[in-house]
């Protein structure tokens, strides 16, 4: 398998756990066949990380990868503000900031972003925007009834140029900090 399919596979297959996890959290679902179903999901994305390790030092090509979530004990962003992963789970390359949240581009190429998060049960509406040198190129919103919310995620491809930033900011509304709903992920897909 190319090496890129794989670290798109590995990414899918990131994002689909932490979205069912969040979304088990959230309705309070715990059944053995759930359980079961993430440790063969856990079991696939380690196997795959460990794949993709060994081939890393035949890797010339360094791949710009990262995976960041919004810990569960850190306060909700404010309104206005970017949003600041502060749990990376992955960075290769060093290009995404856990201080400030935003990710500094290395190598210049076309690259895959996607971002999800809960909106707030106390507002009507959210919107989180993905920001590239301070212009917006993608918004996701959420309108629901108070009192209710629902996991949004969205992706995009940009084409980037070494030193572009890319962040992601709250614009209207709060979101909730539950068990990896708030994700932040990139990787370059091609020069």
């Amino acid at each position: 398998m190319d090496f890129w399919v794989k670290q798109a596979v590995l990414f899918i297959l990131s994002i689909s756990m932490s979205t069912k996890m969040a979304y088990l959290h959230h309705t309070g679902e715990n059944s053995t066949h759930h359980h079961q179903d993430l440790e063969d999901l856990e079991a696939r994305i380690t196997a795959l990380e460990h794949h993709l390790e060994d081939e890393e030092s035949h890797d010339h090509l360094h791949a710009v990868v990262f995976a960041a979530i919004r810990g569960p004990t850190s306060s909700p962003p404010n309104t206005g503000a970017t949003i600041v992963f502060d749990q990376v789970q992955l960075n290769r390359e060093g290009g995404y900031n856990a201080s400030t949240g935003i990710f500094t581009c290395p190598e210049e190429g076309t690259y895959f972003f996607a971002f999800s998060f809960l909106p707030g049960r106390d507002e009507a509406n959210t919107t989180v925007a993905l920001v590239k040198n301070t212009v917006v190129h993608e918004r996701l919103y959420s309108s629901l009834p108070l009192g209710a919310t629902q996991l949004s995620e969205r992706s995009c491809l940009l084409q980037l140029e070494k030193g572009d930033q890319v962040w992601v900011k709250l614009e209207e509304g709060s979101v909730l900090i539950h068990q990896a709903s708030l994700s932040f992920q990139g990787f370059r897909i091609s020069s």
